[in-house]
């Protein structure tokens, strides 16, 4: 079961990532995890699942900039420091 206070769903995501044997599902799990979170009103989770993925990805990687603007905006959500100054 999710830990006290953890959306099922966002657990549910987090620990497909964790499990997952190829990127693009672990990626697609982290992805999952960061919208659930946001959408249930926890953005700094949020936050916390785009700078995991963040941390995973190539710098040349082609969808890295909408990982990036995503970041952004739940970021400012938070208040998060360098939110204004990240791209």
């Amino acid at each position: 079961s999710a830990p006290t206070g953890e959306p099922l769903g966002a657990h549910v995501a987090t620990f497909l990532a964790d499990r997952a044997g190829l990127e693009f599902q672990r990626r697609d799990a982290l992805v999952s995890a960061a919208r659930l979170r946001r959408v249930q009103g926890d953005p700094a989770g949020a936050l916390a699942h785009y700078e995991r993925l963040l941390e995973e990805m190539d710098e040349a990687d082609p969808s890295r900039n909408v990982v990036e603007m995503r970041w952004a905006e739940v970021a400012a959500m938070v208040g998060s420091p360098g939110a204004s100054s990240e791209s």
